[in-house]
């Protein structure tokens, strides 16, 4: 039978007669055990008998008896384990990096104000500190930024009230300059004519008499042509998104050419013309055009004090081919520089003796405005002077409408 004990042993008992007898006594004593290895050879005379107390049996069985608890501690102590590396790891770790990614969530939504604290290993310490120097940086660039812009806010404000200012007080100075010159075109024939009446009143000569009528007569017809020039100065501009009248510029120019060669101040002017016919019309009424160049020719005509050449050249812009260009030189004594940034002012003139307002270019400036076209001076042109006017070509859509 097996023993329970940790003392069991199994005994071998030889006898005299050769015959072995094994014997497996449990035993609860060692004391015992000796017992029977000392007087085991009192069984026979000469019977020799041994003992040999074997201890292996009672320490397997004490190994299988610890088995099993052995394999609960070690399970125990693996579950402990991974439950310390897990809360080591997660403190240690991802917690940090958990605060970290949501600080970066929070940047990137527009939070600048946000700090992550101080903990896990040695490289996340690192990182932490580089995120809230990051942070911190672009909290006080951003602050910065924004004096910046508030800075540059104010100083539009400002600039936007000084333009302001300056642009009523342009219109002012525009307005009296205005007033100053029909003051002077309508002031100075009404004065003459105020005279010429009172001379009238004690003039019995019938030649003198007539003389005077005559003046007056001229006076008067100042006047009204420059309150007319002041009304076309004066109109609105056209709505460009409305179907435009075309003009044809070839035949518009013709019938210019035409209507001014009849008059006497262009006796001594010879007109060159370049204008293809296979040019479309430009965006402008007949009547618009008309007055455009007749008052271009007029300009060159008295700059050359009625002797000289004037050229007319028309053709499409090379930058722009929706646009043509039509340009008006003369070989004059041209402009001088610093009048040039004058030309086209209201009632600007140096010609006052030879019967001009002063409204000429002005009105070919309003002209091309009100048309979407424009109107410069070519300051490179010697000798004399020559204007460049930019006008419109009338769209398909247009034409077809």
């Amino acid at each position: 039978m097996k023993s329970t004990s940790p003392f069991g042993l199994r005994l071998r008992i030889a006898l005299f007669t050769g015959m072995v007898l094994f014997a497996v006594i449990a035993l609860t004593d060692v004391t015992l055990a000796t017992l029977l290895q000392t007087h085991a050879h009192t069984i026979g005379d000469e019977a020799e008998a041994s003992c040999d107390v074997d201890t292996h049996q009672a320490l397997d069985t004490f190994a299988k008896r610890l088995r099993k608890p052995v394999f609960v501690y070690l399970c125990t102590g693996a579950a402990l384990s991974l439950l310390l590396i897990w809360l080591v790891v997660h403190y240690v770790v991802v917690r940090p990096l958990s605060q970290i990614t949501r600080a970066v969530e929070r940047v990137t939504d527009g939070d600048q104000n946000v700090h992550v604290p101080i903990q896990g290993a040695g490289e996340l310490v690192s990182l932490s500190l580089r995120f809230n120097q990051m942070t911190r940086t672009i909290a006080a660039q951003r602050a910065e930024l924004l004096a910046q812009i508030d800075k540059i806010e104010t100083a539009n404000r400002e600039r936007l009230a000084a333009q302001d200012r300056l642009v009523g007080a342009s219109r002012l100075a525009s307005l009296g300059t205005l007033a100053a010159g029909v003051a002077h075109e309508i002031g100075n024939p009404v004065a003459g004519v105020l005279g010429l009446l009172e001379a009238l009143e004690s003039e019995e000569e019938p030649a003198r008499v007539a003389h005077y009528h005559a003046l007056i007569r001229k006076e008067t017809e100042r006047v009204d042509r420059t309150i007319s020039e002041l009304l076309n100065y004066a109109r609105p501009e056209r709505n460009l998104d409305a179907p435009a009248e075309g003009t044809t510029l070839t035949d518009a120019a013709d019938n210019v050419l035409q209507l001014l060669k009849a008059q006497s101040r262009f006796d001594g002017v010879v007109f060159s013309i370049s204008i293809a016919a296979s040019l479309p019309p430009v965006r402008m009424c007949t009547e618009d055009f008309t007055q455009l160049l007749v008052n271009l020719l007029l300009n060159a005509a008295e700059a050359m004090e009625g002797r000289g050449h004037i050229e007319v050249a028309a053709q499409r812009d090379a930058d722009t081919p929706q646009q043509i260009v039509l340009s008006v030189a003369d070989d004059g004594p041209g402009i001088p520089a610093e009048d040039q940034p004058h030309v086209f002012d209201p009632f600007f003139s140096r010609r006052r003796s030879s019967g001009g307002t002063g409204l000429g270019l002005a009105i070919c400036h309003r002209i091309c405005e009100r048309n979407g076209g424009r109107i410069q001076l070519d300051e490179t042109h010697a000798p004399g002077a020559r204007f460049v006017v930019l006008l419109p070509v009338v769209s398909r859509e247009g034409a077809n409408a």
